[in-house]
């Protein structure tokens, strides 16, 4: 049986600043010299889960897209990552996305 993943992560923080902004998102945030998000997918790549939503909470569509253009480059051919926009609000970030991931998943049962 083939699983997908939903990943959720986040967009900028107004906590984080300076180190995050709309350039360099927090997904994007170099830790031992390498995005965070690189450490997710790796271990999901590792577990052999490779279809993948990245669900980004952001108002700027244009983090999204910085987002999955490094995606794209890293993963392009060894995992299905689809990058998806979140805008709905903060306070229902959990709740909305499941909402969202909904319509992308190909099982109607996520765990």
């Amino acid at each position: 049986m083939d699983f997908q993943v939903v990943v959720l992560a986040g967009g900028t923080s107004r906590d984080l600043a300076p180190l995050v902004s709309r350039e360099l998102p927090k997904a994007l945030l170099p830790v031992a010299e390498r995005p965070v998000l690189s450490y997710v997918l790796d271990l999901l790549e590792d577990s052999n889960l490779k279809d993948i939503i990245v669900v980004v909470e952001e108002e700027d569509p244009e983090v999204t897209t910085r987002i999955g253009s490094w995606v794209s480059s890293a993963y392009a051919d060894r995992l299905n990552v689809e990058v998806l926009l979140d805008c709905f609000d903060e306070q229902n970030f959990i709740e909305n996305d499941i909402l969202i991931f909904q319509l992308f998943l190909h099982d109607t049962w996520p765990v």
